[in-house]
């Protein structure tokens, strides 16, 4: 029962803060899942409309090139067209100007004629083969952003912005490619945001990576796998959600497509990472509920106890309280019946006893007669007496109470019993406790209920046995007055028996004694109650209280 109850307790105390717990950890879950989101959300923007701008400006620089310098006619007049490469000194000069003024922009300077063949530098001898998308947009004087080499061989990854050189009519002569600094585009994406965690890169339309990919092993890789976000971009959506990233690990992630120049963008937050402080409190808190459970449960179990043995207590007490009613119903019923079959007894007895006391003072001491009249008298005494027995349980007085000295209660009715001890060679023995405190009693009932039972115990005890009378003060302003008898111990089941009236385990005994004695006691607000002591003998103890119950003690 104490461990049903211990933990049922410990259910009550911990189960809803566990429960408030993970729901405040679920919500906070949701609040930095929505909070990441949102994040990424921004950036893809931020992102998209700052690389839109700087493409744009790009675009004006390169332009600005084709249009403003006179490429065209230096061309035309170099004859570079028509031989393939040209060595022309002001071509040379006029190109490394712009490579000098547009150094924070791009790295350098190709120029091609419209099949697509290098024609400057002259020892270069790269082509660029436009399709038809590229051909249309530059006769169309657009400019086009290229994100694949022109080294057919080489695969060296770079960025080309083109625009058509102006025949100074309305056709073109040729391309003018700027090389652009690859490492700035990377810059502009390599750091998604202040935080860390968060990565971004950009996809090429052949499926390969731009910016470096960050791996499961720390390397950088151009080489993009399958990747929910990557398909999506590149298809020209836009969207953001939990996915799997290239690697394979969960990521919460933002894509979106780059119409110009064709790429895609993805923004992704590892997902462990972004609740990794979280997690850690719920570490933290996970231990805490461990300590506070142990904390909980051992207060459980002391409760529990508290409260079981609380509950026993009452139980006990209630039970004590049935046994009392039934008890004084018992005691009523046979108060009754004792005193009605008294009164019936008395009167005829008494009648008795006068006539034979007549005829036994008449006859003659000599007579025969006198002898059996003289036991006659006796045995009507011995009527007399357990008659008033019997009147003295049916029809019990209230205590007089006043202090008493319980030693000499005890000595004096003692000494009323010595010669019966003596008979039987019963040695009596006093252990009298020193300084008792006084006790509020009535000392002739007091002294009825010691009469009773040391009577009881001269009954009990055989030829050369031992009585022994112990006083000593208790805990709870008790005094206690110990009975100890050498005679055959008893059994369990008659340690309550012999208080019932009428039970009694002699043929002559008339199981009056001890009831009235325990009923006297308990009149007294105290406790008498029998221990059998296997192998020595029986106890009865009298407890009486030292303070005053609220009687008149004057």
């Amino acid at each position: 029962m104490k461990t049903r109850l211990a933990v049922i307790l410990v259910g009550i105390l911990i189960l809803p803060t566990v429960a408030m717990v993970m729901a405040s950890y679920m919500f906070a879950r949701n609040i930095i899942s929505a909070e990441v989101t949102d994040l990424l959300e921004n950036t893809i923007k931020q992102k998209t409309t700052f690389f839109g701008q700087w493409l744009d400006d790009e675009e004006n620089n390169i332009w600005t090139i084709a249009t403003v310098y006179p490429l065209g006619p230096i061309l035309q007049e170099s004859g570079a067209l028509a031989s393939g490469s040209t060595t022309n000194r002001q071509l040379d000069d006029v190109l490394e100007k712009l490579r000098k003024s547009y150094r924070g922009y791009f790295t350098g300077f190709k120029l091609f004629d419209t099949a697509g063949f290098c024609v400057w530098p002259a020892d270069q001898v790269d082509t660029l083969v436009p399709d038809h998308s590229v051909l249309t947009a530059l006769t169309n004087k657009q400019t086009v952003f290229l994100n694949k080499t022109p080294d057919s061989g080489a695969g060296a990854l770079a960025f080309w912005l083109c625009a058509p050189i102006s025949d100074g009519k309305d056709g073109w002569i040729g391309i003018i490619a700027a090389i652009m600094d690859s490492d700035l585009i990377v810059q502009l994406f390599s750091d998604a945001s202040e935080n860390s965690s968060i990565k971004a890169y950009l996809l090429g339309s052949y499926k390969g990576a731009i910016t470096p990919l960050y791996n499961i092993t720390g390397q950088d890789s151009t080489r993009l796998p399958t990747s929910h976000a990557a398909e999506r971009a590149l298809a020209g959506y836009t969207g953001v959600g939990r996915y799997r990233d290239f690697r394979g690990k969960m990521v919460l992630g933002a894509y979106t497509y780059l119409p110009s120049p064709g790429w895609g963008l993805v923004i992704e937050q590892d997902y462990d990472e972004a609740f990794a402080d979280l997690d850690a409190l719920r570490q933290n808190i996970l231990l805490l509920l461990g300590g506070l459970a142990i904390v909980c449960t051992i207060i459980a179990f002391i409760t529990s106890n508290w409260l079981v043995s609380h509950l026993e207590h009452r139980d006990r007490q209630v039970l004590e309280r049935s046994e009392q009613m039934i008890a004084a119903d018992k005691l009523a019923t046979a108060g009754v019946m004792a005193a009605s079959v008294a009164h019936e007894i008395n009167n005829p007895l008494t009648t008795i006893n006068i006539l034979i006391h007549n005829l036994h003072e008449e006859t003659p001491a000599t007579e025969p007669q006198r002898m059996d009249l003289s036991i006659a008298l006796d045995e009507i005494t011995k009527i007399k007496n357990i008659v008033l027995r019997f009147l003295e349980f049916a029809r019990p007085q209230e205590p007089k109470f006043s202090e008493i000295d319980v030693n000499e209660i005890v000595r004096r009715h003692r000494r009323l019993v010595q010669h019966q001890a003596a008979a039987k060679d019963i040695d009596l023995v006093e252990k009298f406790g020193q300084e008792l405190p006084p006790v509020p009693a009535d000392p002739a009932q007091v002294g009825q209920a010691f009469l009773n039972i040391l009577l009881n115990a001269i009954e009990a005890t055989p030829v050369s046995g031992i009585i022994e009378i112990t006083t000593a003060t208790e805990e709870e302003n008790m005094v206690s007055i110990s009975f100890f008898n050498s005679g055959p111990p008893l059994k369990s089941d008659e340690r309550e028996m012999i208080f019932e009236p009428f039970y009694s385990t002699k043929a002559q005994g008339t199981g009056l004694g001890l009831s009235i004695a325990r009923m006297i006691v308990e009149r007294h607000g105290g406790k008498l109650y029998a221990e059998p002591l296997p192998g020595r003998g029986t106890k009865f103890t009298v407890l009486l209280k030292t303070e005053n119950q609220g009687a008149d003690c004057g």
